[in-house]
């Protein structure tokens, strides 16, 4: 591991130039290992910026501290006795000395940190999880180079940090490229069956239209979202039963992002933000009620009982459904994706990587998400809007901002 973070401090070194003003050095390192104290010397007083995938090293205004502020931040997320987790958290079940750490960036979404510690005259690299912090997550020791490889290339999900390449290689422990995966999601070369948002365009012609599935007795709540124009369109919704249609009251928002039928009842979820409140409509009475007060983009029934929302943009979560107010979530799984789509009992969590189109797929077992991992799929849009069963297949669907349609089947692992 000593090698290894002196080649990372040789990249923090390669630029000539330096900053206008050195970074407070805040660091006791009376007993750092040499390679550390170099390092930290490097971050005080270089010109850097060393891609490592998810976490960035970037010359910053900032001192050079410990990792006691991650640690700080993890507790203010709600972690319990810190002090005492800490107590056994260090190599071997020794105690993590904080103090014996260094701070060296965040990831990308600001929920965790990556550091160096030293203990007993061993140095390992660690990551300290800030978001969501639980005891088996708050502090990942890596106390090898394969181990600190294994555990970037898990979290960087397939995105090719250029110098953790170059730290790879110069370590010599670069692989050949692997076979690219294969995907659960596939262009579906059958029959299509109907599009997913006819209705919805029967009913508004012009605009962007989103559909709900279809109630027990046959009702799709449709909407035209709202548009600035020209012309500028006003959000408008309404009910379809075999060609026929009546108008709905909308859920008292400024747009509509996704509907959802409730199973077995003659209701519609509908999401009205990126985040924003999670409204049900009885489809009778018109009866409006605010289920939740942050969903992101869209909703689903993994099965008759159990609702899985994006919650404020941060996390699945998944609720037993109820008439009456929701309670507490049954699951969490934190997530760093851009929106999600819900069918089949799987969840489709678009991944936010723009060069790839991909989903990351989900699966209830009935206590918890499983993940099923990163699947590539041809797709140019944002986000999944329909399903359906062809055949004995599964298949989801996109719909562009020109109403086409296409159809991938799903074959999950």
């Amino acid at each position: 591991m000593e090698q290894l973070i002196e080649i990372l401090t040789a990249l923090l070194r390669r630029d000539t130039r330096k900053p206008a003003q050195p970074r407070a050095l805040k660091v006791e390192l009376a007993g750092a290992p040499p390679c550390v104290t170099a390092l930290a010397e490097a971050l005080a007083s270089s010109q850097y910026s060393v891609d490592l995938g998810e976490f960035h090293l970037s010359t910053t205004s900032g001192p050079v501290v410990t990792l006691a502020t991650a640690l700080e931040m993890a507790e203010e997320a709600g972690f319990d006795d810190l002090a005492g987790h800490l107590a056994s958290a260090g190599p071997g079940g020794a105690p993590f000395e904080v103090a014996s750490t260094l701070a060296l960036c965040p990831d990308g979404g600001g929920m965790s940190e990556l550091g160096v510690v030293w203990s007993g005259g061993a140095v390992h690299l660690v990551i300290v999880e800030m978001e969501d912090p639980t005891p088996d997550n708050l502090i990942a020791l890596l106390s090898t180079p394969e181990a600190f490889f294994e555990r970037l290339d898990r979290s960087n999900r397939g995105r090719k940090g250029k110098d953790l390449e170059l730290l790879r290689a110069k370590l010599g422990l670069a692989v050949a490229e692997p076979a690219p995966p294969v995907s659960a999601l596939r262009v579906w070369d059958g029959a299509p069956p109907p599009h997913p948002f006819a209705e919805a365009r029967a009913q508004f012609p012009q605009g962007s239209v989103l559909q709900s599935p279809a109630s027990p007795s046959g009702q799709v709540v449709v909407a035209r979202r709202v548009s600035h124009g020209p012309p500028p369109l006003p959000l408008q919704l309404a009910v379809r039963t075999q060609g026929t249609s009546r108008d709905l009251e909308g859920p008292g928002s400024n747009d509509v992002y996704a509907l959802c039928s409730v199973p077995g009842r003659e209701r519609v979820l509908v999401c009205c933000g990126i985040p924003g409140p999670l409204v049900e409509i009885d489809l009778a009475s018109g009866a409006r009620r605010e289920l939740l007060p942050r969903v992101g983009w869209s909703c689903g029934f993994l099965d008759a009982e159990h609702l899985v929302v994006f919650a404020d943009n941060k996390a699945l979560e998944v609720y037993r459904w109820s008439d009456a107010a929701l309670e507490a979530p049954v699951a969490r799984v934190p997530v760093d994706i851009n929106n999600i789509f819900v069918a089949h009992g799987l969840v489709f969590a678009k991944t936010k990587d723009y060069q790839t189109p991909s989903f990351q797929l989900l699966r209830w077992n009935g206590a918890g998400l499983d993940d099923l991992g990163v699947h590539p799929v041809e797709l140019k849009g944002f986000a999944l809007h329909g399903a359906s069963e062809q055949a004995g297949h599964k298949l989801v669907a996109a719909v562009d901002t020109k109403f086409n349609v296409s159809w991938f089947a799903v074959t999950p692992p």
